[in-house]
């Protein structure tokens, strides 16, 4: 070989070694923006949310070379303040699990009333409407419907099952779901009941191999008919009609609201 050849020879190396160490780098980079395959749509969760991109939060995105409607990613958009979370999608790196978190809630006023207040606003209230927030309740509230065993679970894992059982049967896509049952609140304040908590639901299920990967909103509603009976010097919840309450009192309903994300992985 010729010196010119050569020479050649080692420019057409050095170009080769050039381009290999730019698409390493280019890789490097692209890993290091997106570190999985799979995000999570966040939004900031205000008032200046796009509409588009408030019924993407939550929901779980495949492939970054494939935008959803809209064509951008989260923070892609003009002034748009959306996240991607990283999903680990892979399936040998899936394993089941659950995470339900209060995604809104009023913030309580006050000290949480008891039994004596409420009875005082069942006398002298006028049948005024409560929201739980505004007596200091709700937060007690969350955390029972979160922790307190119903007979089958919490009230937050009887929702996670409802979902799960029809997420099963569905198998992908996305769906709207609704529930009502009535529960007890008696280790928040004993006057609270047979109240009636009910939501809705939309969910969306990203099927992957042996797993389902779930994203839910949801959105709960407590609602109470205050009456009661005085027995002695203590107040108990009646199941009596529409109007049979003691003189000079009248009821009253006591109802709020918050939401929730689920975030699991279940296996088919």
């Amino acid at each position: 070989m010729n010196k010119l050849a050569l020479i050649q020879e080692i420019e057409n190396l050095t170009f080769a070694i050039n381009i290999a160490t730019e698409e390493i780098i280019y890789d490097i980079k692209k890993q290091e923006k997106h570190p999985t395959t799979h995000y999570i749509w966040r939004t900031k969760g205000d008032g200046k949310v796009r509409s588009r991109h408030a019924k993407f939060n939550g929901k779980i995105f495949v492939a970054w070379d494939n935008p959803p409607a809209g064509g951008y990613h989260p923070g892609e958009d003009y002034g748009c303040r959306c996240i991607a979370e990283p999903y680990e999608a892979e399936t040998e790196n899936l394993q089941e699990r659950t995470s339900q978190t209060v995604t809104s809630a009023a913030t309580d006023q006050g000290n949480a009333w008891g039994n004596d207040k409420l009875g005082w606003h069942y006398q002298f209230g006028g049948g005024k409407p409560l929201k739980l927030h505004e007596i200091g309740l709700l937060q007690k509230v969350i955390n029972h419907a979160e922790t307190y065993d119903q007979g089958g679970g919490s009230i937050f894992e009887r929702v996670e099952t409802q979902i799960f059982t029809k997420a099963r049967q569905t198998g992908s896509g996305n769906y709207p779901d609704s529930f009502r049952r009535a529960y007890s609140f008696h280790d928040v304040v004993w006057g609270l009941g047979g109240v009636q908590v009910y939501g809705t639901i939309n969910v969306n299920i990203l099927n992957k191999d042996k797993y389902l990967m779930i994203t839910a909103a949801v959105d709960y509603n407590f609602e109470d008919y205050f009456e009661v009976t005085v027995i002695g010097d203590e107040m108990d919840r009646v199941k009596s009609a529409k109007g049979l309450h003691p003189p000079f009192t009248t009821p009253f309903y006591i109802r709020d609201k918050w939401s929730t994300k689920i975030e699991a992985i279940i296996k088919k």
